[in-house]
């Protein structure tokens, strides 16, 4: 141990896209189970049930592996999602199959799939050729499960499997040790896998995904929940409970320029209803192009709105989309990056102010119990994206406005901007205090924090190129820190197709439910040369601790150790969670004087996330 550092973590208390993975000609999965598929459960042998464990972890499920004719059969689809899987059940044309796909750490993809009734998988250890091996039994689909052969895992790349008759357990691995996993040097690996939950089965934990610019693309989605655009099974599966999704491009270009911004399309409110279903709470930014002004040959001023006539035009779009999304919308955002000089977004901040002001009373008469935000200004790296918004937070909008909106990280790393990356957490900070001295007691968002690897030929040179593990432990990184520190979090340009750079997201959406940034006294001794950690209170009194190494990422097997004194919480029983493998494990802790001490505790270059429960 080389390092002390004594955290005062303070703060208030207050759906399935493969896009970009190389696998287009996948047909999209559906969001409910087949019920055109009819079998039966076989009764169980008069014997114990049998034992799942994933790289050392038990597994926990509903419906259990069973024997049945010498054939031994495990819930496929929780097996594999426990594997790192991206997997899905889905019907193409009558055939009912199963599917999966994983990102390696050489930067590859692996898939199968195997229909339901047959006993031909298909097996692709690089989305670039295939095999196909048949087993002595076929996948079957049973109570909404996919029941595989356990040979069928066994035969897919990187994947080991074992069968103990006198316990009646199944191990199965995927190439590395159970001492690679623990998460407490000199302990045993007591483990559970961590599984995370849809968006309806989850409350609010203040984490948003982005999409707009629904009017660039047809209705096929609309019917579907997916394309390539967009993906609601992603974001429900995922456990996403906030979206910012705008009919039109936030960004001035591209856009559909044909599409009238007062006439709203009567199919988009069925969309939203369904997502408000699911469980999602949506947020939309009325950034207007003034469109149907434009088709009558009209031109914009510039900076907008400086004349009367321009305003009143927004008003009315303002209450037009108010009164056709009423009931649907959490937080109405006024505009988008107002900041950006050069093209039609930009409002001088005077001019921003008065809009707001004349905004205000539309909304709050066609849709008042919607809430409003102001700022989204550029990213926050960007010195005049500052200037603009602190023009905004030391202004009299702060008493009348429900949320100030900043759009945080953008790939930032201590590789790529490193002032601004440690300087991060103090510019927050100040934010806040600088909001609430000018009458704000509103809801602070972080939103669109990019770290996307998926990067656009207008970007590549400009950001770093992240892979999809880096890309998952610095938006991880972003995300609690932005919690952490009493502002909401955001991610942009991850889907599914990006493998564990998602799969961390979707852990962190069940993980931070009901959390609240809470004052913990946290004395840390560690190898590490930087550590960063937050807390947090969680509804049920049970806190949150997170903790990881804040240096630049060296390598995905990079660990170290620390000590941790807590103070406050003696006889507290204490869980690790790590979000990239996915397991839960109890972690060994003694009392000393009134604190907690957790010695020998692996931290990673993500956060691992120490919950601490009182013995109950």
């Amino acid at each position: 141990m080389q390092k002390i550092t004594t955290f005062h973590i303070c703060a208030i208390f207050l759906g399935l896209s493969l896009s970009g993975c190389g696998s287009k000609d996948l047909p999209e999965p559906q969001l409910t189970p087949i019920s055109s598929v009819v079998t039966s459960t076989p009764t169980a042998p008069n014997q114990s049930p049998i034992s799942l464990y994933i790289n050392g972890a038990r597994l926990l499920v509903d419906t259990p592996a069973y024997l049945e004719d010498e054939i031994i059969y495990i819930p496929g689809q929780e097996v594999f999602d426990a594997l790192g899987y991206l997997t899905y059940i889905i019907t193409d044309n009558g055939i009912h199959y199963i599917g999966g796909m994983k990102y390696t750490q050489d930067e590859k993809w692996t898939k199968f799939h195997i229909e339901f009734g047959s006993k031909d998988g298909i097996i692709d250890p690089g989305l670039s050729s295939q095999t196909t091996i048949t087993f002595d039994a076929p996948a079957k689909y049973e109570n909404g499960k996919a029941m595989l052969p356990l040979k069928f895992v066994d035969s897919n790349p990187g994947i080991a499997v074992s069968f103990n008759p006198i316990n009646r357990r199944i191990d199965i691995k995927s190439g590395k040790r159970n001492h690679d996993f623990n998460l407490q040097k000199g302990t045993n690996f007591d483990a559970v896998i961590f599984k995370h939950l849809r968006s309806d089965q989850l409350s609010d934990n203040r984490i948003a995904d982005l999409a707009n610019g629904l009017s660039m693309v047809d209705f096929i989605w609309e019917s579907k929940g997916n394309s390539d655009f967009l993906s609601l099974s992603d974001h429900v599966n995922c456990g996403t409970k906030r979206w910012n999704l705008t009919i039109n491009n936030i960004d001035w270009e591209p856009d559909n320029w044909d599409v009238s911004e007062i006439n709203i399309d009567s199919r988009y409110r069925p969309f939203y209803e369904k997502l408000n279903q699911q469980g999602i709470l949506l947020s939309y930014n009325l950034i207007f192009k003034d469109k149907d002004f434009i088709h009558s040959g009209g031109s914009l001023g510039y900076p907008r709105f400086k004349k009367e006539a321009e305003i009143q035009r927004y008003l009315d779009y303002v209450r037009s989309t108010s009164r056709y999304f009423k009931g649907l919308i959490e937080y109405y955002e006024i505009w988008n990056e107002p900041n950006i000089q050069g093209r039609g977004q930009y409002i001088e901040p005077n001019d921003y102010i008065n809009l707001v002001k004349r905004t205000i009373p539309v909304i709050r008469e066609e849709d008042p119990n919607a809430k409003i935000s102001v700022g989204q200004t550029t990213q926050f790296d960007d010195p005049e994206s500052r200037e603009y918004t602190y023009a905004l937070i030391k202004s009299d909008l702060m008493p009348i406005v429900d949320a100030i909106s900043l759009h945080t990280l953008f790939w930032n790393s201590p590789e790529h901007e490193s002032e601004f990356y440690y300087n991060y957490p103090d510019l927050l900070r100040d934010v806040k205090q600088t909001a609430w001295a000018h009458g704000f007691k509103g809801e602070f968002i972080g939103s669109e924090g990019n770290y996307s690897p998926n990067l656009s030929e207008d970007m590549i040179g400009r950001v770093p190129k992240y892979s999809n593990f880096q890309a998952g432990f610095y938006a991880s990184r972003g995300n609690v820190t932005n919690l952490g520190l009493g502002f909401s979090g955001g991610y942009f340009g991850l889907s599914s197709g990006d493998g564990p750079a998602f799969n961390m997201i979707c852990n962190l959406n069940t993980i931070f439910v009901g959390a609240q940034p809470a004052e913990i006294a946290v004395e840390i001794e560690s190898s590490a040369e930087k550590t960063m950690s937050y807390g947090f209170i969680l509804p049920n009194n049970d806190v949150l601790i997170a903790i990881w190494n804040d240096g630049i990422i060296t390598g995905y097997e990079t660990e170290e150790t620390a000590n941790l004194r807590v103070e406050g919480f003696p006889d507290f029983k204490v869980q690790a969670i790590d979000i990239l493998n996915n397991f839960e494990q109890m972690i060994s802790s003694t009392t000393e004087q009134g604190f907690l001490k957790i010695e020998n505790l692996v931290i990673k270059d993500y956060p691992i996330i120490l919950k601490l429960s009182p013995e109950r």
